[in-house]
């Protein structure tokens, strides 16, 4: 079986992706960072969420920006699809990113936080429209169209 040389190995598209997922989380950290400084408010607002809600939100957020942007990149290469266009995978892996938040943010206040369960409801809504998600989604999109630009000029520049 010969490889074709036109598609990125899975060697390449495992290192792309270990620096996509290093420029998400410092974007990430920055951007929060920022956004915090800049709207003089934490991320997290509400004090019985405690100190680990918020990092895993963010973790959750990340391991579904890394899952969709895998099995994107893997199925696109199984199609012969690396050099297409590449905006609405990073629209998906974006709004995959985007609700792995937001179901963290519910379960973790279901699981961890006591008092009335209908709270969960009302911090999932209100993290889900706050300025932190849109921080997160904005880096995803930009980071997966970095990610899958990179897949399809691999494609295109054959040495």
């Amino acid at each position: 079986m010969t490889s074709n040389p036109a598609r990125p190995t899975n060697l390449e598209i495992t290192a792309a992706l270990a620096f996509a997922l290093g420029m998400w989380f410092a974007l990430a950290v920055a951007g929060l960072g920022i956004g915090s400084v800049l709207f003089n408010r934490d991320v997290i607002t509400d004090p019985r969420a405690g100190v680990g809600l918020g990092p895993a939100m963010v973790f959750a957020s990340l391991i579904g920006f890394a899952l969709t942007a895998t099995l994107s990149s893997l199925s696109r290469r199984r199609r012969g699809r690396t050099g297409g266009g590449y905006a609405g995978a990073s629209m998906l892996v974006s709004a995959v990113a985007y609700l792995a938040f937001v179901l963290v943010a519910l379960a973790g206040w279901l699981l961890f936080v006591p008092g009335n369960p209908a709270d969960a409801l009302d911090f999932a809504i209100s993290s889900a429209i706050d300025w932190p998600v849109a921080v997160l989604v904005l880096i995803s999109f930009v980071d997966a169209l970095a990610y899958f630009a990179y897949l399809s000029w691999r494609t295109r520049n054959i040495t």
